[in-house]
């Protein structure tokens, strides 16, 4: 750390450059100090060099008259100043009241001795002209030195054999009653952080420098703007279907009259559960009539209504673009598994629009962060509403009605209405803002998923969520990670939008033969022109929108493949990237150099050179490179846990624990009084910052071009060709 090598001694009110093993002049903080600061050894520059000359300025420092109108008594020796350099010199004997002479150089000392009346020649050891001592000088600048005598206490690491500098566990004396005050505040605001960053991984965040940012389908649908502070738990809530309840356990209301008599005690809770109980009787009747629908197209169903010729005409999505032979037919047959994943897309579809549109409260919290809800945002079109309140009057007649004969009656009432809002959301005209259509709204909660949900991070996750492993804060978290929630992967998603597409493909062919009836020839000019204005890529409609969507995503997904490569030369001694011509033996050179300055910035700097922290070898942790949680890497992976355990402490256990570093980074009154305010410093922090953005830059090149993991094979060992202005092909050449 920049700001390390700076140690400030309050006594004498200096801050003394250990590198140097001199002060800073107190004067010249303007410049001075920025030009010693640039020179060897610091070569500091741009954003360290100014959080260090910040951090600096935070001292109470004399200045230069005051310094040696107050410098310590030549005769009375004071306490070795640490970090500043010391000399052996010598203290002029022949009047100690009123002579103070004082020089490192014996042959000054022998050319002094005159002014006494002397010479060297008169030194005995019985009576010397000049004792032996140790001197130190605040300035090291020919005119500035003004030496004083100090004698060197013996510290505890000096009788060990250890060096003062690099700490085993505490150095000088403990804290104060204010300082550890702030420790203790300072453990629990990194326990607190913990929470937070749990917290703040649960709610979507709008376009910055997450993955919303990189991932530019996102950018495309607009995705993280329309689900911008809401949480993860509120999004898979929306659209998650009901449990299914048993037949045996369900209760009959009491009737009277034909008409449903409830208790009078009955509460918001009650209304909730009887919007449950609606949808899960809505969700059985969808699945009912997709089924149905189903078997109008199915291969082997007797009331199969589908050809070749309608099956061309659903999935023209172009409107005639292209040649009539290629264009790919609407595809019959699906299999079981799969046709239930899709009957649940649409019936999910049912589910959200019923809790965010249809019912009072919108679903979202209104004291969520989202600036906008969805609720807000989804405008439903008349005849939306008219078939979701059909739905309803549907369910109402049937619980009317009761068992008698006319149920099946009712029934098909209820498919009608289902019938009737299913086509109202697909054949639905948005213009530019296509999230006011409930479909692409419910798209874009399609597109969260959880993160732990694969291989040995979701088994660890589970394991300690359901048994603990007996910190209870731990495993509160581990089982608020169970609910994090990340973006899709382009490839996976697009397999929603296809269940929507299919789906309403075969919903729209079912309702032109409902409406057909017995006549069949009126189907395919029906079906055409239903198609043609709602079903076209081009068309400002929500599946226009859709099929859009899956267009670009399908583009993206196959040509993730990055596109800027090195190429070497024939020879083999020289490298070429983004026109910067490199050689081999350089190369070599430039990553020793670069790993020294990254060692020497994270132990002397970084650690604080301290001895007691412990290594972690680097075979012993588990990554996951792919993991896509908000914060995560491999110091939270719960494979970790035992290795990495009591690190996050370690720095502010050193601080703690050495006087020297509590100086640097707390500040506040007199240490000794109990009642004193101590706080951080804001400046030194920044200064600390700056170090460790020093220090990743150092490992960005050791990352990028040091012939050891993570290598990246195909933009350093390639040799590129070109035999088009436009394509360009590479190879690997392998020497045995």
């Amino acid at each position: 750390m920049a700001l390390g090598e700076f140690l400030y001694d309050a006594a004498h009110r200096v801050v003394v450059c250990v590198a140097c093993g001199t002060c800073l002049v107190p004067d010249g903080q303007d410049g001075r100090w920025a030009t010693h600061l640039r020179r060897a050894p610091h070569r500091l520059k741009g954003e360290r060099l100014r959080r260090t000359l910040e951090g600096l300025s935070t001292h109470e420092l004399r200045g230069r008259d005051e310094l040696k109108r107050l410098r310590p008594d030549r005769r009375r020796p004071c306490e070795r100043i640490k970090g500043l350099a010391s000399y052996g010199g010598y203290l002029c004997a022949c009047d100690p009241e009123k002579c103070t002479f004082a020089t490192t150089r014996l042959s000054l000392m022998h050319d002094y001795m005159p002014r006494h009346g002397r010479t060297a020649s008169h030194y005995t050891r019985d009576a010397p002209l000049w004792t032996s001592c140790t001197l130190q000088t605040y300035f090291t600048a020919r005119q500035l030195v003004d030496y004083f005598v100090i004698v060197e206490a013996e510290s505890e690491e000096v009788r060990r054999g250890l060096d003062p500098t690099q700490s085993v566990g505490s150095s000088g004396p403990p804290p104060s009653s204010p300082e550890r005050h702030v420790f203790e505040e300072l453990r629990e605001d990194m326990k607190q952080a913990g929470r937070d960053l749990d917290a703040k991984a649960a709610v979507v965040e709008d376009l910055g420098q997450g993955r919303a940012e990189r991932e530019r389908w996102l950018v495309y649908t607009g995705f993280p703007t329309h689900l911008r502070g809401l949480t993860d738990a509120e999004i898979r809530s929306s659209f998650r279907l009901p449990k299914a309840t048993s037949v045996l356990l369900q209760q009959t209301p009491k009737k009277k009259g034909g008409v449903t008599r409830r208790d009078n005690n009955e509460n918001d809770d009650d209304d909730d559960d009887d919007d449950e109980s609606d949808l899960r009787r809505i969700l059985a009747a969808t699945d009912r009539w997709l089924r149905k629908a189903y078997d109008l197209v199915a291969d082997s169903s007797t009331e199969r209504k589908m050809t070749h010729q309608r099956a061309q005409k659903l999935s023209d999505f172009a409107a005639g673009a292209g040649k009539k032979g290629k264009d790919v037919a609407f595809r019959c047959f699906k299999n079981e598994a799969t046709l239930v994943t899709y009957f649940r897309r649409m019936k999910e579809l049912l589910a959200y629009y019923h809790r965010v549109v249809y019912r009072d409260d919108g679903h979202f919290s209104r004291t969520s962060e989202a600036p906008v809800l969805p609720r807000a945002v989804i405008e439903p079109t008349g005849r939306q509403q008219r078939a979701i309140d059909m739905i309803h009057d549907a369910l109402r007649a049937q619980d009317q009605a009761g068992g008698e004969k006319d149920d099946d009656e009712h029934d098909e009432g209820l498919e009608r209405a289902i019938r009737a809002f299913y086509v109202a959301l697909i054949c639905q005209t948005v213009g530019s803002a296509h999230f006011r259509s409930p479909v692409l709204s419910f798209c874009a909660m399609l597109s969260r998923t959880k993160l732990y949900s694969s291989g040995a991070r979701r088994e660890g996750e589970n394991k300690r969520a359901r048994k603990g492993l007996g910190d209870d804060e731990a495993d509160e978290a581990a089982r608020q990670r169970r609910n994090l929630g990340g973006w899709h992967d382009p490839g996976n998603y697009s397999s929603h939008l296809s269940a929507l597409i299919w789906t309403a493909q075969l919903i729209l062919f079912e309702s032109v033969c409902f409406h057909a009836g017995n006549d069949e020839a009126q189907i395919p000019a029906v079906l055409s022109k239903v198609c043609e204005d709602y079903m076209h890529q081009k068309g400002e409609t929500t599946f226009g929108y859709i099929l859009q969507w899956r267009l670009y995503i399908t583009t993206v997904a196959k040509s993730a493949i990055s596109r800027r490569q090195a190429r070497w030369s024939l020879c083999g001694q020289e490298i070429t990237y983004l026109g910067t011509r490199l050689y081999v033996g350089d190369v070599t050179k430039l990553i020793v150099s670069e790993y020294k300055r990254a060692r020497d910035l994270l132990y002397d700097g970084l650690l604080f050179k301290a001895r007691g922290l412990g290594g972690i070898e680097a075979w012993r942790l588990l990554d996951d490179l792919d993991a896509e949680d908000y914060g995560g890497s491999w110091r939270t992976d719960e494979r970790n846990a035992d290795v990495v355990r009591g690190t996050h402490e370690a720095l502010l256990r050193q601080i703690e624990g050495r006087a020297d570093l509590r100086q640097l980074f707390l500040r506040g009154g007199p240490s000794d009084s109990p009642s004193t305010r101590v706080t951080l410093c804001r400046k030194a922090m920044a200064a600390y910052e700056a170090d460790v953005q020093e220090f990743l830059q150092s490992l960005l090149l050791l990352l990028f071009i040091s012939p050891m993991p993570p290598l990246r094979a195909p933009e350093f060992l390639s040799i590129t060709v070109t035999n088009s202005s436009t394509r360009r092909r590479s190879m690997l050449i392998w020497e045995k």
